[in-house]
């Protein structure tokens, strides 16, 4: 017995060495951290990117596009094209998004036209005013004539109106789903190259502007001016203008005679103050670049002139803004001016 006591004794200091040489033992291995699941994906929903139509929205389900829109708040718009797509997990909850064109000329304010624009509703429980990137619209919720449950966005830019419609035949609209179709849609107005005959020359306009007539006012003589209205919260519009310049006046003036002196006439009309004249080039035409605003109302005109043979051009856009000299749009129809050939 002892000497098995003797024994154990023994292997207990070997172990007890072992242990001590081995050193202490290896801690546990901690649990791994584990990242927050994410927030699970709504499959139903897609961007959809709509460039013949100046729009980027979101939708559920996979659009359909139509060429007739049931509903029109009035005869004298046109439609464009509607695209509709149907929740089918939701109550068949249908999202539309639809384009109209009017044809009525000479439109010129936004707010006007919107006052007078009837909703398609039954019953209007609620009609407020919004805005989205810089264009005025109305929020309408109500009940369609059908009965169902209906919340509508109408858009209004230029000649455009842009409709944004939730369907819900069960009687309830699911918010979410209809806030994140209103606050997905973008204006992404395309350019289009329009032809002025009797100006003997082209500009790019976005497609939604309306030609506006302009009158001429007193001392302009042979001035003919178009004039293209996009509204919105500026109140944008568009000019492009032609003078005759008299065979006395060229004899007796260089064309950048000239053009200085048409920069500073109509830099200043209206009251204007002048920020900034550049001098320019269009292939082999010269010309001047105008920034010139005013301060009560703010308003900010950008305008570029031309001698080109014995004409005067104008190409200008005002706005009751104070950032038109960075607007990339602006730049864009600015720089778009291109003079038939014949000059």
């Amino acid at each position: 017995m002892s000497r098995l006591v003797h024994l154990a004794s023994a292997l207990a200091a070997a172990l007890s060495l072992a242990a001590c040489a081995a050193g202490p033992p290896p801690a546990s291995p901690s649990a791994p951290v584990l990242a927050p699941p994410a927030p699970p994906v709504d499959l139903r929903w897609r961007a959809v990117r709509l460039p013949q139509l100046g729009a980027t929205l979101e939708l559920p389900g996979v659009p359909v596009e139509q060429s007739m829109y049931l509903a029109k708040p009035r005869s004298d718009w046109l439609l464009r094209t509607a695209m509709i797509a149907a929740d089918e997990a939701n109550h068949h909850v249908q999202f539309t998004f639809s384009r109209l064109d009017t044809v009525t000329p000479d439109r010129n304010d936004d707010e006007t036209a919107l006052n007078n624009m009837p909703s398609t509703l039954k019953s209007v429980d609620s009609r407020d005013p919004l805005r989205v990137g810089g264009f005025r619209g109305i929020a309408f919720k109500g009940i369609s004539k059908e009965g169902h449950a209906v919340s509508e966005r109408v858009v209004i830019a230029g000649k455009s109106l842009f409709i944004l419609h939730v369907d819900a035949p069960a009687g309830e609209l699911p918010v979410a789903d209809a806030t994140r179709f209103f606050d997905s849609f973008r204006l992404d107005l395309p350019f289009q190259l329009v032809s002025v005959p009797d100006l003997n020359c082209t500009v790019a306009l976005p497609d939604a502007v309306l030609p506006i007539t302009i009158p001429t006012l007193p001392g302009q003589g042979e001035t003919r001016m178009h004039g293209y209205y996009l509204g919105g919260v500026g109140e944008v519009v568009y000019y492009v203008a032609m003078t005759p310049i008299a065979a006395s006046v060229r004899a007796a003036k260089t064309p950048d005679q000239l053009l200085d002196d048409a920069a500073q006439a109509l830099g200043h009309t209206e009251g204007n103050v002048i920020h900034a004249i550049t001098p320019i080039t269009l292939d082999d035409t010269r010309g001047r670049d105008v920034l010139c605003a005013t301060s009560a109302p703010v308003k900010e005109m950008h305008f570029r002139v031309f001698v080109a043979g014995d004409r005067l051009y104008q190409v200008a856009i005002g706005a009751k803004t104070t950032e038109i000299a960075s607007d990339e749009s602006a730049l864009r129809f600015l720089s778009s001016l291109r003079f038939n050939q014949g000059l």
